[in-house]
């Protein structure tokens, strides 16, 4: 967001969102895409792998309760051929440390 001219770069749709469930007493969930394939860390393994744990880490510990964490289907492959081998079981233990 901060190249974007809303809020002067400054805005925080996530936590917007996040108040306003709040707010409404309304349960709040995320989305976070697996396949980044416009990060140049997608296909190589442990690194962009390292990468969305901080994505996801941000997200779960800055905007107070989670009550979901949505993934779908991802391509593992970029048409480069690079192929991301995703690390499903750190990702998961990681929601159930920071979001029990």
């Amino acid at each position: 967001m901060k190249n974007s001219p809303w809020k002067n770069g400054k805005g925080d749709v996530v936590r917007e969102v996040a108040n306003a469930s709040k707010k409404q007493n309304i349960g709040f969930g995320i989305y976070l895409s697996l396949w980044d394939k416009n990060s140049p860390l997608y296909g190589t393994g442990e690194a962009y792998n390292d990468y969305f744990v901080n994505q996801l880490t941000e997200l779960l510990t800055n905007y107070g309760c989670i009550d979901e964490v949505w993934f779908d289907g991802a391509n593992g492959e970029r048409p480069n051929g690079k192929k991301q081998v995703y690390d499903f079981d750190r990702w998961y233990k990681l929601i159930r440390k920071l979001q029990p």
